[in-house]
């Protein structure tokens, strides 16, 4: 049992295969050492050849990091997601509307023009 131990140890580090992990802590490092600090999550892993291909996404994009055995990488691209192109409701936006609103509300109110009497109601 203890030669079957000692023969592991002397395989080289070479011949062990990268494992999803270790690539996706490789891949993670690399794009903040690039800057990009926030929204990093793991989508994919999947190993093609001797490299391993890490599928990140990011706040607005997605970044796909190919590493291989020696932990060095060896191509990056950085993909930015398409924006919606609708009407999103955000907390500014709202507080946007309603102040609009008010604003006109109080202007018309001060000038004496009751709104349910302009609209006919």
């Amino acid at each position: 049992m203890s030669t079957n131990v000692q023969m592991l140890e002397t395989l080289p580090s070479e011949s062990r295969l990268l494992s999803a992990e270790e690539a996706t802590k490789i891949a993670i490092n690399f794009l903040r050492r690039l800057g990009r600090t926030r929204g990093l999550k793991p989508r994919s892993v999947s190993r093609e050849g001797d490299l391993v291909i890490v599928e990140l996404e990011l706040k607005n994009a997605t970044a796909t990091i190919s590493v291989n055995q020696n932990k060095q990488i060896k191509q990056y691209t950085i993909e930015a997601e398409e924006e919606m192109t609708g009407f999103s409701l955000t907390p500014k936006s709202i507080i946007m509307i309603t102040g609009i609103a008010l604003l006109v509300h109080f202007v018309l109110s001060a000038v004496g023009i009751s709104l349910p009497r302009l609209l006919g109601l």
